[in-house]
């Protein structure tokens, strides 16, 4: 059976969500919930950093380096049930498309997680 494709973007371009719509924000701010008031998405909020880590980072804290490292360890783990819904729905061949805050091109989860993705065989394009 054929892999779905992952796609990579932000609340902004929800609209051009392809497949499934995914939001992988830890906290939804009021106007996010404008955007997705279909409630045809799932919502994997821990597949998002979690507040502490995304905190430390903003305020320049810890590196890129740092950050990457620490949001491997809390997500690419055993115990991180929705990471394997996620590559369960791909596996299924549907497409899914993964949304949160971050601006295009900016350092941001989406690209760690579509990374881990790619090394798995998995296609990921950011919708542009």
């Amino acid at each position: 059976m054929r892999k779905g494709k992952l796609y990579t973007s932000n609340f902004s371009k929800w609209d051009r969500g392809i497949g499934i719509k995914i939001s992988i924000a830890r906290n939804h701010l009021f106007w996010v919930y404008n955007i997705i008031s279909d409630n045809n998405y799932i919502w994997l909020k821990d597949l998002a950093p979690e507040d502490k880590l995304l905190k430390e980072y903003k305020n320049g804290a810890i590196t890129e380096e740092e950050y990457t490292k620490t949001y491997k360890k809390q997500v690419f783990n055993k115990n991180n049930e929705q990471l394997y819904k996620l590559k369960e729905i791909l596996d299924s061949g549907q497409n899914v498309t993964i949304h949160c805050y971050c601006g295009k091109d900016k350092f941001c989860h989406r690209y760690i997680l579509g990374n881990y993705f790619k090394k798995l065989g998995y296609e990921v394009e950011e919708i542009k």
